[in-house]
């Protein structure tokens, strides 16, 4: 039932119940006398009741409250007291109130029911089929599987001899084309989003500092900045031009790595920071109620086409554009939202539009494209830009290859994955190229030397001197088992919080009967979730630190001073100056940031210390740890040659820099190594509880939202948090322990564990987190502690991407993990009977009726005379042969390849796409012409017989890509088909049901041979119960006392099945079974019938 239908008695109830008090409440009133004390209800307001009071003692001159009182109620009337019982309409308000609050209850118990039933029956574990319902069955018929296959039929084979040959070098122009473009689009994306995040961070200094842009602390280096200065007489700021370079904040340069001066005006900081996280969701969510194609969040849809499954949407150049600029707004808002997802398919739609026909745009007489417009290459084209937008997302390029190798269910050719790894690589190298010499919109300015900078060719690496980083120890196996174990814990509970809050939005839409709900609710989202942040931040930066944090109040190399105070800036002593108390999440930028690029454009962009005291920062706790001083130096002086114009890098705001950052770049600072004091505990903690619900959320919420960015930051904050406890408890027994306890390796652990449960991918996601890091010597134990998420998470879920694709019931063929149960089920079980087949030789009449009944996208096609197989045609082929006999006036003579390729450009370039031919036809002419379809039907399709076990049909279904699978008989008559649909979980199981019923409805006493199979299941080892009796059911050895009525309920024909001439006795046939299973090695059969048996007899 629907749940709007559900949820209409609950109105009517709610509507009757205030109706009968209503009512009952007005007869309570006419039956009292009129007195004035009715004029006051017990839930009215004091200061109401005083007035009217008041008003009425005034003509008696009466000042005593109890005379008023007396006076109010009447002679024989006592005054109220606070414990006094109430009137009759105060009862019947308070029973109704009480009966809100109990419907309420009872409506909050009724949904956590509905939404455990619904959980457990739409995120089963990964080794049970997902169950639909009826309407999702229903909705499941929009989707088409995926063509891999040209038609081998006769007009292609004639193509073939009279071209010379085929221009097959022209694939690696397409994969030229595709690296270059999917690179440009991730560094366009990427660059946008620094110069919004650079105007976030200004619009938030503007309101801390109450409106101006006037700040000392900018531009410390730069001569022309313009000083702050503080009038003597009037205590006024004297006029000065602002210190902000616009330029510089649009180009994205502009950090917050220093901090405000008090004093800080919040709400004016939080106004500003609400409203643009508020505008840039709503413009996001605006393209996609303009676009609704566009909605998605990237990795299923790409998952969902890698798996067979054909989605229009990647076709459409308004839906790729519209999806990467609602992307940026979303990600922009500041949400727990990523991009990189979108990257992969936004890269496989790149592929689709270099194969896509234009409107107005004809070369007839190009014909190095138009070899490429079929099946299998198109696939190879998307593939390979899904491949290299994932390569451009992470700047790898064996990862890409291993995500698809990981994902694609289909045949896996080596020249095909020679195009993958190509692709990859020119993504990868453009990027770090671009990364290298330019800076956002800057043209290039470094020298032309070949040198591409290593935190560009490594992203996610920390720029340490050489034997500064981790260390390998056998001991991080035993953190790394935990990190296994918590991720895949933490990753179950995601995938069911996200499911609830997809449900939850399902049920609102239900409940209002609009979808606007969809797009209002990430907004709202946005702001809850900007304004938590905040005022946590704000909270943190106003508790001072337990210990004492070195602050120099100088602009130079001035002497370092313990200050306790509230702000350095209020020192004005040339000793020293007042003490100030320093929050503990403001740390000195640690050395991994400051000593290369990161901090400007590509991994530490996001950080922030706005919130902090400014001044000059020295982090005590961090000393010893290592000894970088003159590395440093050198390392700064060199950089000087590659700066303009930047912004002072003095303190971090630790919360700050994870909540307000972007999601790489959170990601950046919870994987940098070294920095074990940069993230205090609390800080630490609070943001990982915070963004493990939020995100989870959010992926139900959200219109584009990425799973595989949020998945990382969270793995890497789980693993943080237990890198810190695994640090603090080294350290204090060994210090040398340091070098290899760090947290940042245990949060590579965490983020490669948990994205691994969460996604469904394993040693892909090994990869690349290995090639983003370059952390070779941690490889075994962060595949362990893959593999222990991966368990955890098949055990009690399934992936999250999974999950909202079977939500939108599209048809994955995902049973490998159950596919051991249908081992007794054969081809003819599951398919589709009876088939709808055309004969060789046909009229237009019989094209015209099959196109008409039906939506079939196959049609076999059999032999005139005995009835046989002679292969198969699909709907496109006979749609073009009837525009064909429309663009010729009725001739259904023999065309050619060329022909049909030229019809199919007019059918596009007319608009007649989507258009019924059938229409248009002349009716006087249907009847009467014949057209032959052998040059049509592609003779080479792959036909199974009707008898073969379903796990090989299935695997022959999944590793080949098929879209249509002819089952036939033992004389090649077609009995059936087999489609993508037929072979889902839950119809394989629905069958199984069925057949299950079946046997146990059987009221006949079982054989001989099912007595002694039964009674040697009491052995270990043996089949079930309903394993043993499907193969009694379904062996040959079964007496079929009516075959026809057999044949008639598979097949759906009714034939006579005649027996062979030296068809053995039904007593000889159980003989012969039970000596089989006699030889058998897990059933061992007595020659005999048990005593057991014999009774029965």
């Amino acid at each position: 039932m629907d749940v709007n239908e559900a949820l209409l008695p609950e109105k009517k109830t709610v509507k009757r119940l205030s109706s009968s008090a209503t009512s009952s409440g007005m007869q309570q009133e006419q039956q009292q006398p009129r007195r004035l004390y009715g004029a006051i209800s017990p839930f009215s307001s004091s200061a109401t009741a005083a007035n009217i009071s008041v008003r009425d003692d005034a003509p008696h001159g009466r000042t005593d409250h109890s005379s008023t009182d007396a006076s109010l109620l009447g002679a024989g009337v006592h005054p109220r007291s606070p414990h006094s019982p109430p009137s009759e309409e105060g009862r019947a308000h308070r029973s109704l109130s009480g009966s809100c609050v109990s419907r309420c209850w009872a409506t909050l118990r009724c949904l956590c029911h509905d939404i455990r039933v619904s959980c457990a029956r739409e995120v089963p574990p990964a080794t049970e089929p997902r169950r639909f319902s009826p309407l999702e069955r229903f909705k499941m018929a929009r989707y088409e599987s995926v063509d891999t296959y040209e038609a081998e039929s006769m007009l292609y084979k004639d193509h073939l001899e009279t071209r010379s040959h085929e221009p097959r070098w022209f694939m690696w122009v397409f994969v030229v084309l595709l690296g270059v473009a999917t690179s440009t689009l991730s560094i366009g994306m990427a660059t946008s989003l620094h110069v919004l995040n650079s105007v976030r961070y200004e619009l938030l200094g503007f309101g801390l500092r109450g409106f101006t842009f006037a700040d000392a602390q900018r531009y410390p280096n730069v001569s022309e900045a313009p000083s702050v200065k503080a009038a003597s007489s009037a205590g006024q700021r004297t006029a000065a031009t602002t210190s902000l370079d616009v330029w510089a904040m649009l180009r994205g340069y502009s950090v917050g790595l220093y901090g405000i001066a008090s004093p800080r005006w919040y709400w004016a900081g939080y106004l500003l920071w609400v409203v643009f996280a508020v505008c840039t969701s709503a413009v996001a969510s605006g393209l996609c109620c303009l676009v609704p194609q566009c909605v998605g969040s990237g990795i299923p849809e790409v998952r969902a086409y890698l798996n067979g499954v054909s989605y229009p949407m990647i076709n459409s150049t308004s839906v790729l554009v519209a999806k990467i600029v609602a992307v940026v707004f979303t990600v922009a808002s500041g949400v727990c939202t990523g991009h990189y997802g979108h990257l992969t398919l936004a890269g496989a739609m790149l592929g689709a539009q270099l194969l896509k026909r234009r409107h107005g745009v004809r070369c007839d007489h190009v014909h190095f494209v138009d070899c490429f417009r079929n099946p299998r290459d198109r696939r190879i084209i998307l593939v390979i830009g899904a491949a290299a937008g994932i390569a451009a997302a992470f700047s790898v390029s064996v990862g890409g290859l291993l995500v698809i190798i990981e994902l694609l269910s289909a045949v896996f050719p080596v020249r095909f994955a020679l195009y993958v790894f190509a692709a990859c690589l020119l993504s990868m190298l453009f990027t770090q190229v671009y990364w290298s010499y330019c800076m956002n919109w800057d043209p290039p300015y470094r020298a032309h030397g070949g040198m591409l900078l290593r935190e560009v060719v490594v992203a996610f690496r920390s720029s340490l001197p050489f034997g500064q980083h981790a260390a390998m120890n056998v001991i991080v196996f035993a953190p790394a088992l935990a990190v296994g174990l918590c991720s895949g814990v933490c990753a179950v509970g995601f995938v069911r919080l996200s499911w609830v809050a997809l449900y939850c939005r399902r049920r609102l839409e239900a409940r209002l009967r609009t979808r606007a709900a969809r797009y209002v609710l990430p907004v709202i989202f946005a702001f809850l979730y900007a304004s938590v942040h905040y005022w946590i931040a704000v909270a943190f930066s106003a508790a001072p630190a337990a210990v004492e944090i070195p602050i120099s109040t100088s602009r130079g190399h001035g002497r370092e001073q313990s200050i306790r105070g509230a702000d350095s800036n209020a020192s004005s002593s040339s000793s020293g100056g007042a003490a100030v108390h320093t929050p503990e999440v403001c740390r000195r930028v640690p050395y991994t940031v400051r000593s290369d690029r990161n901090v400007t454009t590509i991994g530490f962009y996001g950080m922030n210390g706005f919130l902090c005291p400014a001044g000059s920062y020295w982090d005590v706790n961090a000393a010893g740890v290592h000894d970088a001083a003159a590395y440093e130096r050198s390392a700064l002086d060199s950089k000087r040659t590659l700066r303009r114009q930047e912004q002072t890098v003095q303190v971090v705001d630790a919360y700050a820099s994870l909540a307000f950052s972007y999601a790489d770049s959170t990601l950046q600072t919870l994987l940098s190594q070294r920095t074990e004091h940069l993230l205090p505990w609390p800080a630490l903690l609070t943001f990982s509880f915070i963004y493990y619900f939020a995100s989870a959320v959010y992926s139900g919420l959200a219109l584009c939202g990425d799973t595989m960015l949020p998945s990382l930051v969270i793995g890497a904050s789980i693993g943080r948090c237990i890198g810190t406890v695994v640090h603090s408890a080294a350290v204090t027994q060994n210090p040398r322990a340091a070098s290899w306890a760090d947290p940042g390796v245990f949060a590579l652990f965490g983020a490669g564990s948990f994205v691994s449960a969460t996604s469904g991918l394993s040693f892909s996601i090994g990869a690349i987190l290995i090639e983003c890091t370059a952390d070779f010597r941690h490889l075994l134990p962060l595949m362990f502690s893959i593999a222990v998420a991966r368990s955890v998470l098949r055990r009690w879920g399934r992936d999250v991407h999974t999950v909202y694709l079977e939500a939108r019931a599209v048809p994955l063929l995902n049973a490998e993990p159950y596919l051991g149960q249908y081992g007794l089920l054969d081809a003819r079980h599951v398919m589709h009977s009876p088939a709808v087949a055309l004969s060789i030789v046909c009229s237009l009449d019989d094209v015209v009726r099959s196109l008409r009944t039906t939506k079939h996208h196959g049609f076999p096609v059999v032999s005139l005379n005995d009835g046989t197989f002679k292969g198969i045609v699909t709907r496109a082929q006979l749609e073009l042969l009837l525009w064909h006999a429309i663009m010729t006036d009725g001739r259904t003579n023999h065309c050619t390849y060329d022909v049909m390729q030229r019809v199919e450009d007019h059918v596009f370039h007319s608009g007649w796409e989507g258009m019924d031919p059938t229409q248009h036809l002349r009716r006087k002419r249907l009847s009467t012409d014949q057209v032959s379809l052998y040059p049509y039907v592609d003779t080479s399709a792959f036909t199974v017989l009707d008898t073969a076990a379903l796990p090989r049909t299935y695997e022959m279904f999944t590793t080949l890509g098929l879209r249509h699978l002819v089952v036939v008989d033992r004389r090649n008559h077609v009995v059936g088909m087999i489609t993508r649909k037929d072979l889902v979980g839950d119809h394989l199981s629905a069958v199984l049901d069925s057949l299950d019923s079946s046997t146990r409805g059987n009221c006949a006493p079982p054989s001989a041979v099912l007595a002694a199979a039964l009674a040697s299941l009491r052995k270990p080892l043996h089949p079930t119960l309903t394993q043993v009796a499907e193969v009694a059911r379904q062996s040959s050895t079964r007496s079929l006392a009516d075959s026809s009525s057999l044949h008639q309920q598979h097949y759906g024909q009714n034939r006579e099945v005649e027996p062979p001439p030296h068809a053995p006795t039904p007593h000889l046939r159980e003989a012969n079974f039970a000596d089989d299973m006699q030889r058998a090695s897990l059933l061992h059969v007595p020659s005999s019938p048990p005593p057991s048996t014999r009774r029965l007899r």
